[in-house]
């Protein structure tokens, strides 16, 4: 990834991940500011049994003085908009970012096939290519973005988890120990499978690309020769093979939200049933869940977008090496090809045993074919 970005990329990649951290860390502010704002709801200014809530009622008290109901209140709203403003700006510079660099790469593959000389193009197909220049690039763009929203929800997960240690050192870090051991069970699941099916999709829409090229270059001999059937059976396979699997991908995408949700529910149930074993009171365990419930809400998204994106990745891989090589294609031909100004001696052309045909399930339009043309 590194290799394919210029200089001003790197700088604005700098940019979005501050605007990233900064983000992250009015996460915790906001959700810090929660707890004052639910104590004087609750009038619980000292708890008996929850000293991290008398710490924080504390530093919140020598910081802004003895506050009302209102100025909390105000206070609890005026960091929620900024942190939104700011997680915005940083939306926003992610997508300038990924369309950017898309926008820069598209064109350079797209320039790299008209500047390579004829013999190049004898290489690969012109399904594959037009695939790279129309499909494969728009995959790469989801490529950069998922990978900025691992970046960000690490940051968020990060800064959050530190913040609930503070409240309860063991406990929370033993569910973040659970919580990390399910998030890697559901990757490593979805991974494989991902991958292959990404390698399906993109296989076969380009397969379907090149029947499409050829049906309407060829299409008065098809006519003639009655082949419109041929055409149809091979498009509707691959068709129904890439739809398939988009299907797959599409139906899995949404697992790990689902059973993060669940985990969620258990969690908090489990907290609270710990909470009134503890003989807290009604108050503390308003207060303390509240402060839970609002990082849970905030914490699990965060770990189930890190799965999602980890695993469309490997969706993307293959789209992504193929623009990657793509990219690189015209500096590899300079080191490799041989100049055609320079003259080749030759008495003959001479072709033996050559067949065709247009894939690995159709008849060959001719087979063995012996030729040899002289020179004059």
């Amino acid at each position: 990834m590194n290799r394919l970005l210029n200089f001003k990329e790197k700088i604005l990649l700098v940019f979005v991940i501050l605007a990233m951290i900064l983000g992250a860390s009015l996460e915790v502010v906001s959700i810090g500011f929660f707890l004052p704002f639910i104590s004087q709801l609750l009038d619980l200014n000292y708890s008996e049994n929850i000293e991290f809530i008398n710490n924080f009622n504390k530093v919140i008290f020598d910081l802004f003085g003895d506050l009302s109901i209102i100025q909390v209140s105000v206070l609890f709203a005026s960091v929620f908009i900024l942190k939104n403003i700011i997680i915005y700006a940083a939306h926003f510079l992610n997508s300038y970012f990924s369309f950017k660099v898309t926008e820069r790469v598209s064109f350079e593959v797209f320039n790299s096939y008209l500047s390579n000389r004829y013999q190049s193009l004898l290489n690969s197909t012109r399904s594959e290519k037009i695939n790279n220049i129309i499909n494969h690039i728009e995959t790469f763009r989801e490529f950069i973005n998922h990978l900025l929203i691992i970046i960000t929800e690490i940051l968020v997960f990060s800064v959050l988890l530190f913040f609930l240690l503070f409240i309860s050192l063991k406990e929370i870090l033993f569910s973040a120990i659970l919580t990390f051991i399910f998030a890697f069970v559901i990757y490593f699941y979805l991974k494989t499978k991902n991958r292959k099916w990404g390698k399906t999709i993109s296989i076969n829409r380009e397969e379907k690309i090149d029947l499409i090229v050829q049906s309407f270059n060829l299409f008065k001999i098809i006519k003639v020769l009655n082949k419109e059937n041929f055409f149809k059976k091979y498009f509707k396979n691959f068709n129904t093979k890439q739809l398939k699997y988009s299907h797959y991908t599409y139906a899995v995408s949404s697992l790990p939200r689902h059973l993060f949700e669940i985990y969620g529910a258990m969690f908090l149930s489990l907290f609270l049933i710990f909470a009134f074993n503890q003989n807290f009171s009604n108050q503390e365990i308003l207060a303390i869940s509240s402060i839970f419930l609002l990082a849970l809400l905030r914490l699990l998204p965060a770990t189930s977008r890190i799965v999602q994106s980890s695993t469309r990745l490997n969706l993307y891989k293959y789209p992504f090496d193929k623009i990657y090589e793509a990219y690189f294609e015209t500096q590899n031909l300079k080191l490799n090809e041989i100049s055609l100004d320079k003259k080749i001696p030759f008495k003959s052309i001479e072709f033996k045993n050559v067949s065709f045909k247009y894939n690995k399930n159709s008849k060959f339009i001719f087979n063995n074919i012996n030729l040899r043309i002289l020179k004059k």
